[in-house]
């Protein structure tokens, strides 16, 4: 025959069991909104929604000339060794129109 402790601790474990098997039930009732926000910042980052539809010309920019002569002159930028006061400069600042480094 139990004793008292021990149909006090079976009865204790029990409940323990009952109520964390509980907390693992499978419905979840969920806001029908839930993840709209998300949704609405994901669709408010995108340029152009009918892009695939659409057949636009692509945009206009630089011409040829000019982006030839902007990247030469990035690549060069790497090459010039250019100091001042016998110091290496921290900051190289190019200037893409003359082609001048100050």
């Amino acid at each position: 025959m139990m004793g008292c402790y021990q149909r006090l601790w079976l009865f204790l474990a029990s409940w323990v069991a009952v109520l964390s098997l509980s907390g693992c039930q499978s419905y979840w009732d969920a806001d029908p909104s839930l993840g709209s926000s998300v949704n609405s910042a994901i669709r408010a980052q995108v340029a152009n929604p009918n892009a695939p539809q659409t057949k636009q010309s692509p945009k206009q920019g630089m011409d040829g000339v000019a982006a030839k002569k902007s990247v030469d002159n990035y690549q060069k930028s790497f090459d010039d060794k250019a100091t001042t006061s016998g110091m290496p400069s921290l900051v190289n600042i190019n200037n893409a129109s003359t082609g001048i480094n100050p």
